[in-house]
């Protein structure tokens, strides 16, 4: 090779490793940097070949935040040897993706009464990282929802005075019933009498348990 094509090479694989450099650094930026947790960990098999453990290759510190141990606790240690033996839980998920290198993923709720979802894939053979995204208040938020649309429901299909089935309800179950095969059916239809007169003497909340008493 000529002093010129040596000298081109030298420069072309001190432009490949700046190039890699750079590109580990930013991946090392975002990886520090970003909210969501991040650990990588190694699954550790027994003689039988099943899944005993794992240890912990590199966290980022949101995950410290989320788990609750610093760096230095985790990375190089075995699960087992950070919360006991008798602690070991080894989630399905990230076993199946570690030996089967298939992404999963899945939401978790946590005795922290919190929820993530967890993003797992495996970047070699044994091992899987895992993305947590603290998703609590979106849970919360969906919850309440839910809370409002079911009290909603109720108020529209009962009276308010006394908790019994209103007439939309009544509306929906003959609509509902007439294309059933349920039957015998029987509809009792009563009228109270007198209630403007227990109104005037034992007052007007007096009404709505003499409405009940008579359904009942």
């Amino acid at each position: 090779m000529t002093g010129k094509l040596v000298r081109h090479v030298f420069a072309e694989l001190q432009r490949a490793q700046d190039l890699l450099k750079d590109s580990e650094e930013q991946f090392r930026l975002l990886f520090t940097t970003m909210h969501e947790g991040v650990a990588l960990r190694e699954i550790l098999l027994d003689d039988s070949g099943s899944a005993v453990d794992y240890r912990y290759i590199d966290v980022n510190p949101s995950y410290e935040a989320m788990s609750g141990y610093s760096r230095e606790q985790l990375v190089g240690r075995r699960l087992s040897e950070i919360v006991g033996i008798e602690q070991v839980e080894l989630h399905e998920e990230y076993v199946d993706v570690a030996l089967t290198g298939v992404p999963r993923r899945f939401e978790r709720h946590y005795a922290s009464k919190k929820w993530f979802e967890s993003i797992v894939y495996s970047p070699k053979k044994y091992q899987f990282a895992s993305i947590a995204i603290d998703i609590t208040e979106r849970k919360h938020s969906e919850e309440r929802q839910r809370q409002v649309e079911d009290h909603l429901r109720y108020v529209g299909l009962h009276d308010q005075l006394t908790g019994l089935y209103n007439r939309s309800f009544f509306a929906a179950e003959i609509e509902r019933l007439e294309g059933s095969s349920q039957y015998p059916i029987s509809i009792i239809a009563a009228d109270a009498n007198g209630l403007k007169l227990i109104n005037d003497t034992l007052g007007h909340g007096a009404q709505p348990r003499v409405k009940t008493t008579t359904l009942q």
